[in-house]
């Protein structure tokens, strides 16, 4: 029993080890290259909705009337529209923001995660 005790905290040092060398090797490498965004970029022909309570359908019917297809409805009752080709972005954002069955509507922003990198230089 008193061996099998020794050998989890072992292991667990041996864990808490390996992840905070892991975290290390992280913080000093080299930020990643985005491919083709940047901060405050957005999804191309894509808005999030969220309606206001009790107007989802009245909603659905805005967005058909706009050319909006809903692509995915999160838990928070948000959904995620595509714009049909050749819609403009900022012109049904107007409409959507205008309209008094819309909580709010924004463009698909891209955002990025950021690790602070605390650098030692021994003082």
């Amino acid at each position: 029993m008193q061996r099998s005790k020794k050998m989890l905290r072992w292991l667990g040092s041996l864990l808490v080890l390996a992840l905070i060398l892991g975290l290390a090797a992280a913080a000093g490498a080299a930020p990643a290259k985005s491919s083709r965004y940047k901060p405050g970029d957005v999804l191309p022909g894509q808005i999030i909705v969220k309606y206001k309570p009790g107007q989802e359908s009245g909603g659905k019917a805005l967005a058909q009337s706009l050319g909006l297809a809903e692509v995915k409805k999160s838990v928070t009752g948000a959904r995620l529209m595509q714009l049909r080709a050749g819609a403009s972005t900022a012109d049904v954002l107007k409409r959507l923001q205008a309209d008094p069955r819309v909580a709010w509507a924004e463009p698909n922003y891209i955002y990025f995660a950021s690790i602070p990198v605390i650098k030692n230089n021994g003082n």
